[in-house]
Parts: structure tokens; C-alpha cells; sequence
């Protein structure tokens, strides 16, 4: 088997938080709306992409790790910049996508 790195269901539309919120009660503490969800899938592209500029895919750990430090760095970011949205959630998110991945070898 190749190693792979999985992730739980990431929030990115509507839909998704609807799942999530019927799954665990008091997820949020605002339901997330649009303009949050963007900022949310921006952060995720910019987590990835940054991630696979920085490591490629030669080394899975490597990639791992970078994934976790740049979500670190998008949430730093959503502290400075994101006071008119709902950051706080956005913040969950976040921590949940790099809490919730998994490396397996």
C-alpha cells in the first residue's frame, strides 16, 4: 500500500455545514455563511498549493507536515484579516481540516 493523506469532511458549501451541524449539535457558534465559506476554500487552495511548492509529492511526511504548518499560517492570517466575517468559525474550520487529516503509511 502507498502512504496517503485523508481528510473528514471538509465545510466548503452550504450543504456540508447542514451535514456537519446534523451530526454534532452546536457545532458553530454562528452557521458560517457564504462569504465565510469563501474565505474558508480559499484558504484550503492556498494551504494546498503552497504545500505542494514547497515539497511535492516525493515526501508524504514532508507534505503531511507542510499541510499542518501552512493551516497554522492561514489561521494566523484569519486573525489579522478576517474581523467583518465570522472568524471565530472560520478558525474551527481550519483547526478541524488539520486536526481531522490523517497520514497513513
Amino acid at each position: 500500500m502507498r502512504s496517503a493523506i485523508g481528510f473528514d469532511i471538509i465545510p466548503t458549501s452550504e450543504m456540508d455545514v447542514n451535514t456537519i451541524m446534523d451530526q454534532d449539535i452546536g457545532y458553530y457558534e454562528i452557521i458560517p455563511d457564504e462569504s465565510d465559506l469563501e474565505w474558508f476554500r480559499a484558504a484550503i487552495v492556498r494551504i494546498v498549493v503552497n504545500s505542494f511548492e514547497n515539497c511535492g509529492m516525493e515526501n508524504m511526511t514532508m507534505l503531511y507536515n507542510k499541510i499542518k504548518m501552512f493551516t497554522n499560517r492561514e489561521r494566523y492570517a484569519c486573525v489579522r484579516e478576517c474581523k467583518e466575517l465570522n472568524y471565530g468559525d472560520i478558525l474551527r474550520m481550519l483547526y478541524d481540516f488539520k486536526e481531522n487529516m490523517e497520514y497513513v503509511r
